[in-house]
């Protein structure tokens, strides 16, 4: 199920994209990338995703607005937010909008893979009943 699972990774960073698709990729799953909301709404009107890892800070929309956004767009998809800007409010309104996951910058990959295999699990999960 795993190789089939594909990730948008969506940060301003250059060098955290390309971490998280060379970790995510070596794990087996399809791995995309965005620079910024706006691509990441590009390409969610040209693909589905199974899963969004967004950070929230960037230029223009925020990551939180991002996924209000996809969340209008398609209701089939889970969130992970990433960030190096923690606080209660963004931990709060991530919880609120339903982030399965939040991580701060710098994170243990290895936490990450747990909880993104956790929503691959539970998504196949529901895709059997």
């Amino acid at each position: 199920m795993k190789g089939k699972s594909k990730i948008l990774v969506v940060d301003d960073d250059m060098e955290m994209r390309k971490a998280l698709q060379f970790f995510l990729k070596k794990k087996g799953f399809d791995v995309h990338l965005a620079k910024d909301a706006s691509e990441a709404c590009i390409q969610f009107g040209i693909d589905s995703y199974d899963l969004v890892i967004t950070d929230i800070l960037m230029p223009g929309i925020t990551g939180l607005n991002l996924i209000r956004m996809l969340q209008q767009m398609t209701g089939n998809v889970e969130f992970i937010v990433i960030t190096g800007a923690d606080s209660s409010e963004n931990r709060d309104e991530a919880k609120t909008l339903g982030a399965s996951g939040y991580f701060v910058k710098p994170f243990e990959t290895d936490k990450l893979l747990e909880v993104i295999e956790t929503i691959i699990t539970s998504k196949a999960g529901e895709a059997r009943c």
